[in-house]
């Protein structure tokens, strides 16, 4: 389904909330999210977008094995 996608990040420790953040909006809702991108400007936290856009595609991914145990092989 296709949906807007906000990556930003906080500059903190990840204790205190920092790190990488993803929220994502539905397909009808971009001035949602210029709105959510304004009210984290407005924080006192520092805060870089590193990309807002529209998804059109999904994917989801799903194991073929499990994997127990790796062995080292000399190349």
């Amino acid at each position: 389904m296709a949906k807007y996608i906000l990556v930003y990040e906080i500059d903190d420790y990840p204790d205190f909330g920092g790190g990488t953040q993803v929220e994502f909006f539905e397909a009808n809702a971009e001035q949602e999210m210029h709105k959510r991108v304004n009210e984290l400007a407005s924080t006192d936290e520092r805060i870089s977008i590193i990309t807002a856009g529209f998804l059109q595609t999904e994917y989801e991914y799903k194991p073929v094995e499990i994997i127990k145990e790796y062995r080292p092989e000399r190349k």
